[in-house]
């Protein structure tokens, strides 16, 4: 159907047969419109725009529906100047978006079975040949509530925890530590514990065992393993600091012997220390 332009009002419409009404409108900037009369996109309808914008507006509901039959492949294909530079597409019941155009293209499909995201490779799904980000062009942030596999898909592959802190140090047996003087940081990778503090002891003359409390997290049930190192010290004596149970640690006279506060008044200790934790 068509019909040349109505001169006075700047308007063509082509009618419907039945019921009289206006199936198609071209105005005068030579906009197409089907299903509506007006260019205001909030309203239902259909648009057509001489400079080849188009656009389409439904309510509530689908405005778009691409139904490929028979093989995989693209659906829709995305061009610049004339060449396809990227496509979306089915394969094998999943839908992908990807580059085209040459060699070394990247993408990514949409399982329907693992509830995944998974990497594409010049128009094929693809294992470890695609990357996250480049030396040029990075991600920032990556939001996980669960772990990464790294170097393999095995359990003991599998880093579920990062973590960085600090903790405070705390005396035992009524003695502490000078005020401000007790500081530490640590580092928690899956269930290994790195730890730093400094600490300066109280003046006291308690007989009490010297012992350290307050570890950022408990000791390990299943392995007691822990070692620490003693970095700076104003005592001359040197010290073994042991990681005995649960989050605190026991210091005695490298020849033998419990600590006692009273033996380190006013001692100040930087140290280090590994151990495993549970948590």
């Amino acid at each position: 159907m068509s019909r040349a332009r109505d001169t006075a009002d700047q308007i063509n419409r082509v009618n419907s047969s039945a019921a009289d009404a206006t199936a198609i409108t071209v105005d005068s900037s030579e906009n197409v419109m089907i299903g509506t009369t007006s260019t205001d996109q909030s309203i239902a309808g259909h648009g057509f725009k001489p400079d080849g914008f188009v656009y389409h507006t439904r309510d509530g509901g689908a405005m778009l529906r691409l139904n490929r039959l028979t093989s995989d492949g693209d659906l829709m294909q995305i061009q610049k100047d004339g060449t396809t530079v990227g496509s979306i597409g089915a394969d094998n019941g999943r839908v992908y978006i990807e580059s085209s155009g040459g060699g070394n293209l990247a993408g990514i499909g949409f399982s329907r079975t693992a509830v995944a995201v998974e990497p594409r490779k010049n128009n094929a799904f693809s294992s470890s040949e695609v990357d996250v980000g480049s030396p040029t062009y990075k991600f920032r942030d990556a939001y996980l509530s669960g772990g990464v596999y790294l170097g393999g898909t095995a359990a003991a592959n599998k880093l579920e925890d990062y973590e960085e802190g600090t903790w405070t140090p705390a005396g035992t047996s009524g003695v502490g530590f000078a005020s401000n003087s007790a500081y530490g940081t640590y580092t928690k990778i899956g269930n290994v514990v790195t730890l730093h503090a400094t600490l300066i002891v109280a003046s006291n003359s308690s007989s009490a065992h010297f012992r350290i409390d307050a570890l950022p997290f408990n000791q390990s049930s299943g392995n007691a393993a822990a070692g620490f190192y003693m970095r700076y010290t104003t005592d001359s004596t040197y010290r073994m600091f042991y990681l005995s149970t649960g989050n605190t640690i026991d210091v005695y006279n490298l020849g033998g012997g419990a600590t006692t506060f009273s033996s380190v008044s006013t001692g100040r200790y930087d140290f280090s220390g590994v151990y495993y934790t549970d948590s």
